[in-house]
């Protein structure tokens, strides 16, 4: 009895909902689960690939897996490779350079640098009486430091007792006459600051140690003047690259610090090269230059 209600029971819950699938829905239904079933195995050889990156050992990562997703030229199924795992032991002879025969040896000195000489004898040597049969010679350099002096001018004061003239001779002329310095000092402080990059300030405090008082002002001042006394140079120099009939220009950027701003400057200085064929008259004009741009 308790059967007959269950089986009645189920076929009231269950009979609205029973379908009849046709031959073609049912064909159409394998197609899609065999895909399926491709798509899952791809997925899993691409987990197993992926395993084997990251966990597998070196020699494994090497291997293509057996459904590899690379593609090949043909449609041959990837075969797997069997590792030998055996182990070679490979010897070698290295010959190793000794330190001695690395070092290619110090550069020599030019010939025209001055040299002092200074003999050494050996105590229980004798010139008179020994023959000297050759020489040992080693060099080292020296420097003798930068000495600043006075260059005085004395004009002496003469008086005709016949006419009562004083004679003096006139005051030499230079360049920098209204300077302390002339122009030795003048030149080495544009050196040092253009060529070795050495700031006024530092300047300043080198001559203080030679117990010789410049003010930064004052080597501002020389370094200015310096420029202008410059200045026929450089009107040449501009006469010669205007009359160039073909002219090169390039733009060479380089950073220079500033104090005061926090942040480098870039600084553009223009290089010329200019070329001048026979005859043609130059087509160049003039434009005075700008100022240096912050970038």
């Amino acid at each position: 009895m308790c059967v007959f209600l269950l089986k009645r029971r189920a076929d009231e819950t269950f009979g609205s909902s029973r379908k009849i699938v046709t031959q073609e829905a049912y064909d159409e239904l394998l197609k899609k689960h065999q895909a399926l079933e491709s798509k899952y195995e791809k997925i899993l050889s691409f987990v197993a690939y992926l395993k084997r990156m990251l966990f597998g050992r070196r020699s494994e990562r090497l291997v293509s897996p057996a459904n590899s997703l690379q593609p090949t030229l043909f449609d041959l199924e990837p075969v797997l490779e069997e590792i030998d795992e055996r182990k070679d032991t490979i010897t070698y002879e290295r010959r190793k350079a000794s330190r001695k025969g690395m070092h290619q040896g110090r550069n020599p000195f030019t010939e025209d640098m001055p040299a002092e000489e200074k003999e050494i004898l050996h105590e229980a040597a004798d010139p008179d009486t020994m023959q000297r049969i050759g020489d040992s010679i080693t060099e080292q350099l020296s420097m003798k430091p930068a000495q600043l002096f006075v260059k005085r001018f004395i004009y002496p004061k003469y008086l005709d007792t016949t006419t009562g003239i004083i004679l003096q001779a006139s005051a030499v002329q230079s360049a920098f006459s209204r300077f302390k310095v002339d122009e030795t000092v003048a030149a080495h402080v544009v050196v040092q600051k253009t060529v070795d990059h050495l700031p006024l300030y530092r300047q300043a405090r080198i001559f203080e140690r030679q117990k010789v008082t410049l003010a930064e002002s004052t080597l501002g001042d020389i370094y200015s003047h310096v420029a202008k006394q410059l200045l026929p140079l450089y009107e040449a120099h501009r006469r010669e690259v205007m009359d160039a009939g073909y002219l090169n220009v390039d733009e060479t950027g380089s950073e220079a610090g500033q104090y005061g701003i926090g942040r480098a400057l870039t600084l553009r200085p223009w290089q010329w090269m200019s070329r001048q064929p026979v005859g043609v008259e130059s087509p160049c004009r003039w434009h005075p230059p700008a100022a240096w741009r912050r970038h």
